[in-house]
């Protein structure tokens, strides 16, 4: 993301439609859309959707963010949230390598339920 950052700033720049975007307003749509991104693999990973809806509600936005810009950075991430509902699950092998990574990434930690073990499953099963 950081490789991007001048890169977009430059291009930002570049359209004659719009005003450009200010180096803040920028930051802060990149992180929504990375963090975005985060939260629908967790969801295609098995999170829960619920623990996911909470996180994107509270996530901090980046440090330079204006209250007007922390907004837009939830609202965002909230929206990608909401629009992936459908997603959750959707993963016929959970167990990739990608989503052995998510599941073990600290910051996302709290959106997964413990896994049952072969026994409770074997139990879960039998009712």
């Amino acid at each position: 993301m950081r490789l991007l950052l001048p890169i977009a700033l430059l291009l930002a720049g570049c359209g004659s439609s719009a005003p450009p975007l200010s180096q803040p307003e920028l930051i802060v749509r990149m992180a929504a859309a990375e963090r975005g991104e985060d939260l629908s693999r967790a969801l295609v990973c098995g999170a829960d959707q619920a623990r996911v809806n909470d996180f994107a509600l509270k996530d901090p936005p980046p440090r330079v963010a204006s209250h007007e810009l922390a907004l837009l950075y939830r609202a965002t991430i909230v929206t990608r949230v909401r629009e992936d509902e459908a997603l959750r699950g959707a993963s016929l092998n959970p167990d990739t390598d990608e989503c052995r990574a998510i599941r073990a990434r600290r910051d996302l930690a709290v959106l997964f339920k413990p896994r049952p073990t072969v026994r409770e499953e074997a139990l879960s099963r039998e009712r």
